[in-house]
């Protein structure tokens, strides 16, 4: 991001800073992904399985509500919460490091979160993928 690493300060070791990373690369070893609750991080977490912590960033904006709706970061962080793929954190304002700690915490430790994540992967992983969607969209054209 727009961040410069060398700002930040009191950076753990086994943390690392990077202004670009390969998220893809990293999801297939994480064991919980904190995320704006965007769709394409949230399906990529849920295709390698990670427990997923949201914190929509759009509020910040005051783009909470667009045209009369909720913001799509918004419904998505509370899916992620209802349907046990993780927490949310819709006010992002509130959030502590202790309340953040304490979040990745239950990720690691209740095992549901990572079963769900789990069952969620084998289910998106079993639909074919983008050939299996171009197929059916071409099917559906040809009716």
């Amino acid at each position: 991001g727009s961040i410069d690493p060398a700002s930040l300060k009191d950076i753990p070791a086994n943390v690392e800073v990077g202004q670009m990373v390969p998220q893809l690369d990293i999801l297939s070893q994480a064991s919980v992904f904190i995320t704006h609750a965007g769709m394409g991080g949230t399906g990529e977490a849920i295709y390698y399985g990670v427990p997923m912590i949201a914190i929509p960033q759009m509020e910040e904006l005051g783009l909470t509500v667009l045209a009369g709706k909720p913001e799509e970061q918004a419904i998505t962080a509370r899916q992620i919460k209802k349907l046990g793929l993780g927490c949310a954190f819709l006010d992002k304002k509130a959030i502590t490091s202790e309340g953040l700690k304490a979040a990745i915490v239950k990720l690691l430790t209740e095992p549901s979160y990572k079963e769900t994540a789990h069952a969620f992967s084998e289910d998106m992983r079993s639909l074919g993928g983008a050939k299996a969607s171009a197929e059916a969209l071409l099917a559906y054209l040809k009716q």
